[in-house]
């Protein structure tokens, strides 16, 4: 490994890189100011300009937030509120100096809870490689990144990426948003967000789509309760007991909110209406977006039993009794745990993704614009707690960014993953730099498989069983 620094001049002032066999790496750098003191609980602003050299060598902190484990989260352990900095993997700038590079930026997922733009899984060396520039930027989460102050801070972020585009040899007309999870829910309110207009022009939403907001009457409530309880602290400001706060809150919120009470809100300025409601309002910009196989495994027991009617029990309050009973059929091969598992599948990750997809090509078919959505299912699985995972939550974020070799992913994955991944990173590359994948991916509602044996495909009796009887989910 070798390694040699660099300068780059960004709009507030010159920073030092760091050269790495062939990648230029920019750790920690600022795109606003810290959101700290009076500036906590406001829209982010950019950052004061520095005139020596800034050494972006390290990456800053992760954004506070609690120490969870398990069940799919996982919680950085550098924490701090001062955490709005973003990290930069790009093709050298004498390679770079010829061509506009595609840029990707990643917006991260866990909850709105938690995340890291600095782990190491979404080290973006290999799509580097590739010719991308690839960014990853923190945001504020849960309490701190309320009233969609987490939404603006990706959207400054996004700005800086634009406007600082060519510095890093990169194409501010070629900018595309990619996240999973809550990163990839983010995407698709971005893409409705008028503030963001322009900013990006191409999008991939991994595992997320647009049903995640809050309302306006349920952000009021738990902003009151917040500011209410926070007023009681000895002292405000103590990060562990912030995060302690925003736990209770939580908990005591999230049965009567039927979700997480510190998430984007429909506030009518940033988000002028509910994001299913206003998808059209994004039809224009390219969307490649998916789900995998088995996403609810990940948060589900494998030893979970369920009684006699125990299907019924745990689903009829959003699916009704008929649709219930044909479970039995739709999964011949499947015990009721397991069907449990495909249910909560449908009903948390492809429904939402079908209705904002649905939306988005109803107002392309009105307008007579051409195709402009694809659509994936990720198929991996993993051989994990004995193959119960599945292709689980979470599972397709190696193979984006080609990074295997943290301790705990060998179990994970298993082995012969090498030709899965460079596909994906090779249709992802082609997306970013094309504005849609290769001709063999036909556009929705055909469904691409990612799996060995990657094939397009037309919808499966299974899929058009759940369009029918989700339809209004």
């Amino acid at each position: 490994m070798t390694a040699n620094t660099t300068l780059i001049n960004t709009t507030a002032g010159p920073v030092l890189g760091r050269e790495i066999d062939g990648v230029l790496q920019l750790r920690g750098i600022p795109f606003a100011r810290p959101p700290v003191g009076e500036l906590g609980d406001k829209p982010p602003e950019p950052p004061a300009p520095w005139v020596e050299p800034l050494e972006a060598l390290a990456p800053g902190p992760a954004p506070l937030q609690p120490q969870l484990f398990g069940m799919g989260m996982r919680s950085a352990s550098n924490v701090s509120a001062d955490c709005l900095t973003l990290n930069i993997d790009a093709p050298l700038p004498e390679a770079a100096s010829q061509n506009k590079h595609p840029i990707m930026m990643w917006i991260f997922g866990g909850g709105y809870i938690t995340g890291d733009a600095a782990d190491e899984l979404f080290d973006g060396t290999a799509l580097a490689r590739r010719g991308m520039v690839v960014v990853r930027a923190n945001y504020r989460l849960g309490a701190l990144g309320r009233a969609n102050l987490g939404l603006a801070d990706q959207l400054l972020a996004l700005r800086w990426i634009h406007d600082n585009a060519r510095a890093l040899g990169g194409d501010a007309e070629c900018i595309t948003l990619f996240g999973e999870s809550a990163g990839a829910m983010s995407i698709c309110n971005l893409l409705t967000a008028p503030a963001a207009k322009g900013l990006f022009h191409r999008a991939i939403a991994q595992s997320g789509a647009g049903s995640n907001v809050a309302s306006p009457e349920q952000a009021a409530k738990a902003e009151a309760r917040w500011i209410e309880e926070r007023a009681k602290l000895a002292d405000p400001n103590d990060a562990e007991a912030l995060m302690a706060l925003q736990s209770r809150l939580g908990r005591e919120l999230r049965p009567q909110f039927g979700g997480m009470p510190f998430r984007p809100v429909v506030d009518g300025k940033l988000l002028p209406a509910h994001p299913e409601q206003a998808a059209h309002k994004g039809a224009d910009v390219p969307l490649l977006i998916g789900h995998n196989a088995d996403e609810h495994r990940l948060y589900m027991n494998p030893r979970h039993r369920l009684k006699p009617g125990g299907l019924h029990e745990e689903l009829g309050k959003r699916l009704p009794a008929s649709v219930i009973d044909e479970l039995v059929h739709l999964y011949p091969q499947f015990n009721d745990v397991e069907r449990l598992a495909a249910a909560e599948t449908e009903l948390r990750y492809r429904a939402p993704q079908e209705r904002y997809v649905a939306a988005r090509e109803r107002s392309r078919q009105e307008r007579s614009l051409g195709a402009n959505t694809w659509t994936y299912r990720f198929n991996w699985p993993s051989p994990a707690l004995r193959g119960w995972l599945g292709a689980c939550h979470a599972i397709e974020i190696p193979f984006v960014f080609g990074n295997f070799k943290q301790r705990t992913m060998a179990k994970f994955v298993g082995p012969g993953y090498e030709p899965l991944s460079a596909e994906v990173q090779s249709l992802w590359c082609h997306f970013a730099r094309e504005g849609k994948p290769p001709a063999l991916w036909q556009p929705y509602p055909n469904v691409m498989e990612l799996h060995p044996g990657t094939q397009c495909r037309p919808r499966s009796e299974v899929e058009a069983f759940w369009n029918k009887n989700l339809a209004s989910s």
